[in-house]
């Protein structure tokens, strides 16, 4: 698996081109200053903020909840490749083109959903209206509350104010028609 790097002009970022598991995990383990072979949230913080990303702290701390298995607050090396797997999600669909809004290339329903757990805070397995908004956001669109209020009221099928499980393919076909995201089967 090979992690791409947006490099843009503009945000003149520090890491282009791609990268591979192996070589993710020696870039990563420049940042474990206290050599404990684990990632703290500050770690994880700085590594994110040497290639110029913005709101690295925010970043680092939904890092941490998704990839730390076991819950200590560090990412332990067998907790990397989860880690690798958020990052390359990130990367992937906040790459987003200013024209309709779409995220960088296709993506398969299995793939929107692994992209939508990353906005489940509570980690209930549900995605609540306001986790929603923060997912339409963080590509960009406009009018995002708004517009997660219809995508609620589009997938929820049973009325309880989340999607679930059953209810994500729903909330696939509203994101695919509403809001540019290019899913395919």
């Amino acid at each position: 698996m090979a992690i791409k790097h947006y490099a843009t002009a503009a945000r003149n970022r520090s890491v282009e081109g791609d990268m591979t598991v192996e070589e993710f995990k020696e870039w990563l383990k420049r940042f474990d200053v206290d050599n404990d072979g684990r990632i703290s949230r500050e770690e994880l913080r700085r590594a994110i903020s040497s290639i110029k990303i913005r709101f690295s702290g925010w970043k680092s701390g939904r890092g941490i909840r998704y990839a730390d298995a076991d819950g200590d607050g560090y990412i332990d090396a067998d907790e990397v490749d989860k880690l690798l797997r958020a990052a390359s999600m990130a990367i992937k669909y906040y790459a987003t083109t200013a024209k309709n809004r779409s995220v960088e290339g296709d993506m398969t329903v299995e793939e929107f959903k692994e992209w939508l757990r990353l906005f489940d805070v509570d980690n209930d397995g549900r995605i609540s209206r306001e986790e929603l908004r923060r997912a339409i956001s963080s590509i960009n669109v406009r009018f995002s509350g708004w517009k997660s209020g219809r995508g609620i009221r589009y997938a929820d099928g049973d009325g309880d104010g989340y999607i679930d499980a059953d209810e994500v393919d729903k909330l696939a076909e509203f994101a695919r028609t509403s809001l540019g995201i290019r899913i395919v089967s």
